[in-house]
């Protein structure tokens, strides 16, 4: 039976550089008015993902979590690539999501590797 997750240095420097570029996330949502309510939609649903993430007792749940937000991460940047180009703060979103899923991968293979 598994026990509980293995955090080392490496592992916790990654969670808290994901939850600072969701809250990056959050800064360019509020600062388009105009466009707010579908990319504030989108932060909290990422937000939401995060969370269940940090509350995953085992790893084989954190890693469930995991490749659940790296699909929603996913399913936001192609949605935010077929926006017109004049969208607010589009730009500076799609390189957030394009960091949160970079960060993803990583994290992703380091719990692995404890399974």
């Amino acid at each position: 039976m598994e026990s509980g997750i293995k955090l080392n240095k490496e592992i916790a420097n990654l969670i808290i550089k994901l939850c600072l570029s969701i809250n990056e996330l959050k800064k360019y949502c509020k600062s388009h008015d105009k466009e707010k309510h579908i990319c504030f939609k989108n932060y909290e649903d990422i937000k939401n993902k995060m969370d269940e993430i940090l509350r995953a007792t085992n790893t084989r749940v954190m890693l469930i979590k995991i490749k659940e937000l790296q699909g929603f991460t996913k399913s936001s940047l192609k949605l935010y690539k077929v926006l017109p180009i004049d969208y607010g703060g589009r730009g500076q979103t799609l390189q957030t999501l394009k960091v949160i899923e970079n960060r993803l991968k990583i994290l992703g293979k380091l719990i692995s590797h404890q399974l």
